[in-house]
Formats: structure tokens, C-alpha cells, sequence
């Protein structure tokens, strides 16, 4: 979008005039001051058109003459009241003459008004009019230059077309004459300017989502950088919607008036624009305050804010909602998201700057006068609009400076401006950072810097190692439009001309001396600086990113050979930040200053770190892929460091003594393949949290660890197929909450460790294939919600006391295909996948004690080989006597709420059958059941739907149950994701009474639809070859409950009632909807990515 706004110039001058006045009242006092002129007069302004009248205006101690003739010249239009007295007036007539005047050389539109006159007694001078001039042609007073003057005057105002009221009514005249102002005034500024390119796609969306133009009053948010046309989005909007306000302001320049302390002279601005009020006395802001309150709060309002930078801008000129009337609207322009979100602005837009199509247009609209490029202009076009990134200010300011040139200036500029941003960009574009808090001046220029396109995470971080408070920092450059986030691991981004700007001011701040910059970012910056011996103390940071070439350098070479230095950075002695990943400097890490304190230097080709490396201050050592054999000898004293990374560091062979850095937190080594031992004095680390090992593939075992390491909660094993016993554990790990072992060589886990892991939460032993069984004092465990037992495939049975532990709600047993039997569960089960256990037996304990019947579990169940229908039956059963243990669907919910659980259930077993106690049936993939009258009465407890279906590969589908009938059709949706499976399932859904309504609503409705479908996307279609339906009511659970006893005592004597024969009393079967967003991904969240199997329901209106 331009940056244009609309010009409101006179036919005769090509500059904006600044108009104080849409309107001047020309009339005589005594004829009509205190009736006609007065009605009229406030008519004007209750419309908010700003109107000047001699008796109010004018300022005792002021000329009358030099002040009304002034006013006239900074009035758009010109009311002349022709009264039976008028002529009288010799005021009156010189005011006229001066009309008239300022209508032929300033384009002034005057409107006559015939007040009780005829308009041909005006044009002749006759009547009143002819006795008014017999009286100045008998007087000595007046000359006769004078008389003539005004009578030429008289007679070509009269020839105008204007309004007589003559026997009308002076409301409807006055109403009549106000309404056609209005839509003059409106027609003074275009609708939209020519050269707002983009203006029409941005306004389709702006308007709809944003004004809506409601009878609430409204605040609306315009935030982005500086130069991205928001005061031109406002006021395109300003001039569209005004006419349509009862008062319209437009206040621009907020942030440039408030810090000169002009904030009560735009609070006077904002009366008098909105109520003519041109003299009215301020004494301070509070006062203003009041007036703008007590003046605004009755009428519909449209008031813009321009540029505004602090809170306290807003709270004197917008400070509430009431204070304006029922449909108002104030739209607030600024860079700093946060003044809006402390003023409590809801509704934000943020302009993302020119499209490539549309940057074009208006950069070839100020170069070449056309919406395209001169022959030969082509190619340097597009490379500046590629520059300009999309800001209007940098395509219309560099194309209004290339117009008329050759094109090897064009290109002679280019070069110029990559290096040296246009100065007019630049100012503007530096106001966002003039703002900021030092600390903030100083993180935006390291992201400007090294940081564009890194992980937020990842330099926050960093930064927090060189002592900056960085995520409130990032937090404040986010809400100041200087960065943005992307992505679902949050990139940083930053404008190219917001981070060019950042590179110039460092390189202002040292006067373009290399040694002298506070950063270095190019290679060959700091090869120069090396080879010059010209580094000082002022280098603060350097990050060299290899592939970042410098754009204006034609043969940039990528290697620079430093070998030849051997001190580089000794002389830099406020150096706090060093990343030099990939470069070859043998001597780098000899004589690094003290100061440091986040060292990165990714394939250092070291074999380890020089005896002289003693920075003090060191937080943080990364240093992956390195050639390093060992990383230092003996002890070495780094008493601040907190994070080492030696991460795919291949020739590591052991590691050091860790006695000299007591405050290590991390301490990663992961695909350290050649590692063959760690150091003992790691059991004595007790700041240590994380400890990631994994794919040590040469580690064999570990150093025994002591409670000392109170800070631990996690250690990862991992992919170490050497390791075949867990660490000893000497003492309760009071702080350990994840232990990762899977793909690992472990036999067992020892009963003594077992005990010390009293705050584990996560155990992981995914594909421990040599592990046959777990040890009896499992359940000292007890702080443990995940056990992860994928595909250990010699497990055969679990301890009976798994039941004991009371916090486990998730149990992954896929592909244990020699597990037979699975032992009671504790109640707080709410996941279980079995799949594909082939050797699993029918268990009665879980019968007698499903893991379903916590009323807000929603589990998964695979692998039983049993009838379906009985499995099916007896866990529903489980799962329905917990639900009907709670004496009201209220305590359920406040249940829910508590605990951030949800009550649907879903099963999916084996099975080539749907149930024949599911009352409602059909061959397909949907069914259609009509409900009986009263169908949701106090007893009604839910509905039961199930699907026969067979999936080939992973893939997805849903069931989605319409309800039909006097009431909106509404839906609730299950979404199902399956894995490969090689017989038919059933899933079965049971969805409550209280989970009906609050999504569906109510019990209206009269028919239900259901039906089982591919989700969008899925390869192949699951085939659905049977589906049912059932009401489930609470005189049901008896029946279930005696029937679920028989078939137990069955199991016990491996037999099973399939109860195919069960016919419950149930009254019908219903479809239903159900919002679920709370549900989404409940299953899988906190499941490791291995799963396959996720729900997610939702609401939906049909």
C-alpha cells in the first residue's frame, strides 16, 4: 500500500492547503444571530463540520478585520445568509467582497442562503436591498468606489445557485442544507488514491473482521514497523466512513506532539474538529479530559489516533469506551503492539507490507509514471523491489529517487544503497529503536545482526548466557514491530531493511572502523581485523555465519586462512559472544579474554582445549562435531560454566574431570560413538539437570550417581546398545523425572536403583529386547504416568502390583508378542495400546477391574483376541458403572473441570461383529434412527455408537453423528487414526449425557444421523461394513452389572458370554455432536511419536 494519503487541494493550487474551517457564516447579526443562523449553525457542528461565526470566534484584543479575513481564507466554503437587513451591513458586504475574492483565486465554494428575500432583490439591489444603497449614495461615508464594488458583488453571489426558504420550514431548510454539506465535504477527498496499490484486498478484509460497523463502540488496532502504510490504511479509512460518524477526527502526529508536550493542544484539536469548539480553554489533561468525556459520550464517532507510542496518549484522548456514544469507532495506529494490549484494544491488524505484484505496480508507478518498467529497466526493477521487501516507504522513496535516471546510475545506486540505506528510509525506520530501553538496543542489534532465521529458543538462550534478559526483551521487539516470529519452532524474522539498519548503526557507532564495531558478522571483516592487527576492546560479539555471503561483494571468498594469527582475539576484551562455526583458526581459543561467555565453535578441528583457555566467565561450551579426543586435562577451574555440547563429537574417548565446574546444568554427548567412559566426579555435579547420552553405541557402563545430583530430572540412554544394567543409584534421586532407555542392551532394572527413582515420571524401554521382565518393587515407582514397553519382545508377564501405582496413566505394550497376561490396573489408567500381542490371554482381573472405570478416562485398547461383543460389552459396562457412581452430570463435569479429563470412551478391539446389544443396526457405513418421544429424559445417560471396519494401511477416518429436528443442525465429530492392521476391528464410542450438552445443546432434537467416513487426506479408504446405535439409560446398568459377573466368572474357566443374545432395555438410539476442542490430541500430546492411534473430536455446525 502507498504511503499517499488523500490531498484535499484547491482547484487553483497544487499544494495541501491546511483548512482551519469546512465553513464560514457570513450574515448580519441582528436579522438572524440568535434564531436562523444559530439553528444553522449548531446544526453544522452536532454533524462535526467545523464552522467559524464572527460573534464566538474571535479572540478578544484581536483585529476583527485581519481575523475574519483570515478565517475566510481557511474556510472550505463560504454560507452567505441574505437576510431583509443584510445590505445594511457595510461589515457584511466587505466580509462578501473578501468572499468573492478568495472564490476566484483560492477555489472557496460559497453557498447563498435566501432568508425571507427574494433572490432577485438581492441581484438588482431592490426592495430593502435598494434603500440599504439610496441610504450610501445620499451618505459621505462610504465612497463611491465602494458602493459599486459591493453591488457588483451583491449581484454575483445572487447569480448563484444557492437555497430559498421563503414560506419553508426552517428545521426541514436547515436539515436539507447540513446533509448536502455533509456530502460535499465528503466529495473533497477521493475515495481511495490512484496510487494505493493493494488498498482494495486489505480493505476486504479490514472492514468485515475489524470495523464492522456494529452499534458497540470499538477499538481497532493498525500495528506494524514504521514505513508499512498504516497512516494511509487509516486514513483510506478515515475518508471512506467519516460522512457516515455523527463527529469524525483525524489526529496525526500523536507520538511527535506528546514528546514536545502538546498532548492538551490535541485534545483542543479533538473538540474542535468535533464540535467546531475553536476556542475552548484547556487548563490541563485531566479537564480535557472531562470535556472530551462530557461532549463525546452522546454521539457516534469516528476518531483516528495517528503514530501513538505510550499509554498515556491514549488515556488522555481515547481513555475508555463510554466515553464515546453507541457506534463509534477509534482506530489507533502505532508500532508498539503493547500500548494497545495495555489499553486493552482487542481487535488488532497488522498490515504484512506489499505483495511481489503489487510492489512492482507501485514502485513502477514513482520510477517510470506507469505500472511497468521501461524496456532495459526490467531486471534492476525487480532487484529493487526484491530490496524494498515489501515496504511502501523504501518503494516509493527509492523509485521518486531513481525517476529519470540511466541505468548505470541505477545500478551505481543499488550497490550504494545495500551498503548505505536511503536516508529518509533510514529516519524512519530508526524511530522504533530510538525507543528502546538500552538493554533492548542491544539484543535487537545482535538479531539484527547474527540471529535472523534462528530458533527464538535457541537465542534466547544465547543471549541469556551474555546476560541479557532476552525473553523479555525479544517479547518488547515483537510488541514494537522490529521482529516477528514463524513457524512452529518460532523463527526469528526481521524485515531486510529493519536488520540493514541495525548493521548501519553499528557501523556508525565505530565510524566504519572494523576494530572499532561493537559486532562482526563477515568473515573477511574479521580476517581484515586479524590481519590488520586493528581489534580493540570495543568488539563485543562476533557470530560468522558461513553462508551468509555479503550481498555487495562480487568476489567474496569463503575461506579466508587465518593460520598465520596467533592471538586473534586476545586484544578483544569485552568479547562476551564468540560463534565461529566451520572456520579454520588453529590459534582462536589461546588468549581468549575473560569476559566471555558463550563460546561455539561447531567442527573445531582441535584435539582438545589449550591449556591457556581459562575464560572466567564462560556460561556455555558448545562445541559439536568437533575433532576433539578429550576436552581438557586434570581439572580445569570453570566455575560459571553451565552448559557443555559435544554432541557428535565422533574421536571423544572419555571425559574430563569435572570437579572445576560445580555449576554445570547440561551436559550433552550424545552420538559421542567413541565414548567409552565418563568421568567418576560427575556423581558429584549437583546443579547437573540434564545428562544425554544417547547413541553412545561404545559406552558400556556408567559411574555410580549420588543423591549430591539434586538437580538431575533427566538422563538418556537412548540407542546405547552397550549398556546393559541402569545406573546404580546411590540415595534417593529426589529430583529425577525421566529415564530414557529404549534401544539399549538392559537385561534388567536393579530393585535397589529401582527404589532411589521415587520422583521418576517417565520410563521409557522402548525396544529393550533382552529385558524379560520388571522388577516386584515396581511400585516404588510411584511417581511414574508413562511406562513405555514398545516392543520388548521377551516381556511375558507384568508384576501383579502394577495396580499399586497410583499416579500411571499411560502403558504402551505394542509388539510384546510374548506377554500372556495383563495383571489388575491402577484406576488412573487412561491410555493402553496392546496391538499386535499376540500371546495375550483373556485376563479376568481385567474384567473385575477395567481401567475404564474412572469416568474421565479415554483409552485404547488392542489385541484381544476374544469376542468382540463381550470384551466390548464388559468394558463399556466398567466405564458406564463409573459414570453412574457420580450422583449428577454436574459433579461429572466439575469433575472434568478439575482435572482436565474429558469423558468420552474409546475402544478398539478385534472383532468381525458389531454387538447385538446395540439396539440400532445397519450394513454400511451409516445409519439414520428416529428417536421416541421424551427420549432425553433425567434417566438418559448417553449413546453408544460402534463401526465394523478394516484399515490396510495407517490411515484415518471419523464418525460424525448429525443431530436432525426443530433446532440448528449441529454434529459432534470423532476423529480416528489407525495403524496397519490385517483383520477386521470394531471401535466402539460411548458419548455422555453431559457431553451431548454442551455441545449439541439440548434434547430437541427428533432424529439422528450417523456416519463413518475417510478423513480428507487418508490413502485408502477404511471400509466400514457395519455400524450401530444405542440409547444407554440408567435402569440399564443392573442388567449389564449382573451379565458383566457372568461373563467374569466365564472368563475365569476360559469361557466368554459374547452376549449376543443381551436385549437391554433400551428406548431408542440417538445421534449426537459434541464440541470437543478440549479433547483434541488427548491421546497423544504427551504419547511418544511411535503412536499411532489419535482421537480428536470436535464441534461443528452443518
Amino acid at each position: 500500500m502507498s504511503t499517499q494519503g488523500a490531498s484535499t487541494s484547491s482547484p487553483s493550487s497544487s499544494s495541501t492547503p491546511r483548512w482551519s474551517y469546512d465553513v464560514f457564516l457570513n450574515f448580519r447579526g441582528e436579522d438572524t444571530r440568535k434564531s436562523f443562523t444559530d439553528h444553522l449553525y449548531n446544526a453544522l457542528i452536532r454533524k462535526g463540520i467545523v464552522t467559524f461565526r464572527d460573534d464566538t470566534e474571535l479572540e478578544r484584543g484581536k483585529s476583527i478585520s485581519q481575523e475574519l479575513l483570515k478565517a475566510i481564507e481557511e474556510s472550505r466554503f463560504a454560507i452567505v445568509i441574505f437576510s431583509i437587513k443584510y445590505a445594511f451591513s457595510t461589515w457584511c458586504l466587505k466580509e462578501l467582497v473578501h468572499i468573492v475574492r478568495c472564490r476566484k483565486e483560492k477555489g472557496l465554494e460559497v453557498w447563498p442562503i435566501f432568508y425571507h428575500v427574494d433572490p432577485s432583490e438581492v441581484r438588482n439591489q431592490m426592495g430593502t436591498f435598494g434603500k440599504a444603497f439610496d441610504e450610501y449614495k445620499e451618505s459621505s461615508k462610504e465612497s463611491i468606489e465602494n458602493v459599486e464594488t459591493w453591488k457588483s458583488t451583491l449581484k454575483e453571489v445572487a447569480n448563484i445557485s444557492g437555497y430559498d426558504l421563503q414560506d419553508g420550514h426552517e428545521s426541514e431548510f436547515i436539515q436539507h442544507i447540513v446533509e448536502k454539506m455533509m456530502k460535499k465535504l465528503s466529495s473533497k477527498f477521493p475515495r481511495i488514491n490512484k496510487n494505493l496499490i493493494g488498498i482494495e484486498s486489505i480493505m476486504e478484509e479490514l472492514i468485515p473482521s475489524y470495523l464492522d460497523f456494529g452499534n458497540n463502540v470499538c477499538m481497532i488496532g493498525i500495528c506494524g514497523m514504521g514505513g508499512m502504510g498504516k497512516t494511509t490504511l487509516a486514513s483510506v479509512v478515515y475518508d471512506m466512513y467519516s460522512d457516515q460518524f455523527d463527529v469524525s477526527s483525524f489526529i496525526a502526529d500523536v507520538r511527535e506532539n506528546s514528546e514536545k508536550g502538546h498532548l492538551r493542544q490535541l485534545q483542543k484539536q479533538l473538540l474542535k474538529e468535533s464540535l467546531g469548539e475553536i476556542n475552548t480553554e484547556i487548563c490541563n489533561l485531566l479537564q480535557g479530559v472531562r470535556m472530551i468525556k462530557n461532549r463525546l459520550c452522546h454521539k457516534r464517532v469516528l476518531l483516528v489516533l495517528d503514530d501513538v507510542n505510550h499509554k498515556n496518549q491514549l488515556e488522555n484522548l481515547a481513555g475508555e469506551h463510554h466515553w464515546f456514544g453507541s457506534g463509534s469507532r477509534i482506530i489507533i495506529t502505532t508500532r508498539d503492539e503493547r500500548v494497545l494490549v495495555q489499553h486493552g484494544v482487542l481487535k488488532i491488524y497488522k498490515p504484512n507490507g506489499l505483495k511481489n505484484n503489487d510492489a512492482s505496480k507501485l514502485f513502477c508507478l514513482e520510477a517510470f509514471k506507469n505500472e511497468q518498467p521501461k524496456v532495459g529497466y526490467t531486471q534492476l526493477s525487480q532487484e529493487v523491489v526484491k530490496y524494498a521487501s515489501g515496504l511502501p516507504l523504501a518503494l516509493v522513496t527509492l523509485g521518486s529517487f531513481l525517476i529519470g535516471r540511466k541505468i548505470d546510475e541505477w545500478q551505481s545506486a543499488l550497490d550504494y544503497f545495500k551498503k548505505n540505506p536511503k536516508k529518509e528510509i533510514f529516519d524512519i525506520l530508526k524511530i522504533s529503536y530510538d525507543g528502546l530501553d538500552e538493554m533492548w538496543k542491544e539484543i535487537f542489534l545482535d538479531i539484527a545482526c547474527f540471529f535472523k532465521g534462528w530458533s527464538k529458543f535457541e537465542v534466547i538462550h544465547i543471549l541469556e548466557n551474555c546476560g541479557f534478559d532476552a525473553r523479555i526483551g525479544i517479547s518488547v521487539l515483537l510488541e514494537k514491530s522490529l521482529l516477528t516470529v514463524t513457524g512452529y519452532n518460532e523463527k526469528l524474522g526481521i524485515h531486510d531493511l529493519l536488520q540493514e539498519m541495525g548493521e548501519k548503526i553499528v557501523r556508525q557507532q565505530s565510524c566504519r572502523e572494523l576494530g572499532r564495531q561493537s559486532r562482526l558478522w563477515l568473515s573477511e571483516d574479521l580476517f581484515h581485523v586479524s590481519e590488520n592487527n586493528m581489534a580493540t576492546d570495543a568488539i563485543q560479539a562476533i557470530v560468522i555465519n558461513q553462508s551468509r555471503k555479503p550481498i555487495f561483494i562480487k568476489n567474496w571468498k569463503a575461506d579466508f586462512n587465518f593460520e598465520e594469527f596467533t592471538e586473534v582475539f586476545s586484544k578483544m576484551s569485552n568479547l562476551r559472544l564468540l560463534i565461529i562455526n566451520e572456520l579454520h583458526i588453529p590459534n582462536a581459543l589461546n588468549c581468549v579474554p575473560n569476559g566471555l561467555r558463550h563460546l561455539s565453535w561447531n567442527y573445531c578441528s582441535l584435539k582438545c582445549l589449550p591449556p591457556s583457555f581459562q575464560p572466567k566467565e564462560l556460561v556455555a561450551l558448545d562445541l559439536q562435531y568437533c575433532k576433539f579426543e578429550y576436552l581438557w586435562e586434570g581439572a580445569k577451574c570453570l566455575g560459571n560454566l553451565k552448559s557443555i555440547n559435544l554432541s557428535s563429537s565422533a574421536n571423544l574417548v572419555r571425559t574430563p574431570d569435572f570437579s572445576g565446574v560445580p555449576r554445570l546444568e547440561v551436559l550433552d554427548l550424545a552420538q559421542c560413538s567413541n565414548l567409552v567412559g565418563l568421568h567418576p566426579s560427575i556423581g558429584q555435579l549437583s546443579k547437573l539437570k540434564s545428562l544425554d547420552l544417547s547413541y553412545c553405541k561404545s559406552l558400556t557402563d556408567l559411574p555410580s550417581l549420588s543423591a549430591k545430583m539434586e538437580s538431575l530430572t533427566s538422563i538418556n540412554l537412548n540407542g546405547c546398545s552397550k549398556i546393559k544394567m541402569i545406573p546404580e543409584f546411590k540415595g534417593t534421586m529426589k529430583s529425577l523425572s525421566q529415564l530414557i532407555l529404549g534401544w539399549s542392551a538392559i537385561e534388567k532394572l536393579t530393585p535397589s536403583s529401582i527404589e532411589c527413582l521415587t520422583a521418576l515420571e517417565i520410563l521409557d524401554l522402548k525396544e529393550c529386547r533382552d529385558l524379560k521382565c520388571l522388577p516386584s518393587n515396581i511400585d516404588s515407582l510411584r511417581s511414574l504416568k508413562f511406562l513405555d514397553l514398545y516392543k520388548c519382545s521377551r516381556l511375558a508377564i507384568l508384576p501383579e502390583n502394577l495396580w499399586k501405582m497410583k499416579c500411571l496413566e499411560r502403558l504402551d505394550l505394542r509388539y510384546c508378542q510374548k506377554l500372556r497376561s495383563v495383571s489388575e490396573l491402577p484406576s488412573t489408567m487412561r491410555y493402553i495400546n496392546m496391538e499386535s500381542c499376540c500371546s495375550l490371554e483373556p485376563s479376568p482381573a481385567l474384567h473385575r477391574q477395567s481401567s475404564l472405570s474412572r469416568p474421565c478416562s479415554s483409552p485404547f485398547f488392542r489385541g484381544y483376541d476374544e469376542s468382540s461383543g463381550g470384551v466390548a460389552f464388559t468394558i463399556l459396562n466398567r466405564y458406564l458403572q463409573g459414570l453412574f457412581c457420580q450422583k449428577t452430570g454436574n459433579e461429572i463435569a466439575s469433575k472434568r473441570k478439575e482435572d482436565g479429563s474429558k469423558t468420552e470412551f474409546h475402544i478398539i478391539i478385534p472383532g468381525c461383529l458389531v454387538p447385538r446389544w446395540l439396539t440400532h443396526q445397519s450394513t454400511g457405513n451409516s445409519i439414520s434412527v428416529v428417536l421416541p418421544p421424551n427420549w432425553c429424559d433425567s434417566m438418559w445417560m448417553g449413546f453408544t455408537l460402534c463401526a465394523l471396519f478394516n484399515a490396510t494401511v495407517h490411515s484415518g477416518f471419523r464418525a460424525s453423528v448429525k443431530a436432525i429436528g426443530d433446532v440448528p443442525h449441529r454434529q459432534y465429530v470423532s476423529r480416528f487414526h489407525f495403524g496397519t492392521c490385517d483383520k477386521d476391528h470394531i471401535w466402539l464410542l460411548y458419548l455422555s449425557r453431559d457431553d451431548w450438552f454442551s455441545t449439541v445443546g439440548n434434547g430437541e432434537c427428533s432424529q439422528i444421523e450417523v456416519v463413518f467416513e475417510r478423513e480428507p487426506g487418508s490413502i485408502y479408504f477404511n471400509n466400514v461394513g457395519q455400524c450401530g446405535v444405542s440409547l444407554v439409560y440408567k435402569q440399564d446398568m443392573e442388567l449389564m452389572e449382573e451379565l458383566n459377573q457372568a461373563n467374569a466368572q466365564c472368563c475365569s474357566s476360559s469361557h466368554v458370554i459374547t452376549y449376543e443374545g443381551w436385549d437391554g432395555v433400551h428406548h431408542g438410539f440417538v445421534n449426537s455432536k459434541r464440541s470437543h476442542d478440549e479433547c483434541d490430541d488427548d491421546c497423544d500430546d504427551d504419547c511418544d511419536d511411535e503412536f499411532d492411534d489419535e482421537f480428536d473430536d470436535e464441534f461443528e455446525d452443518d
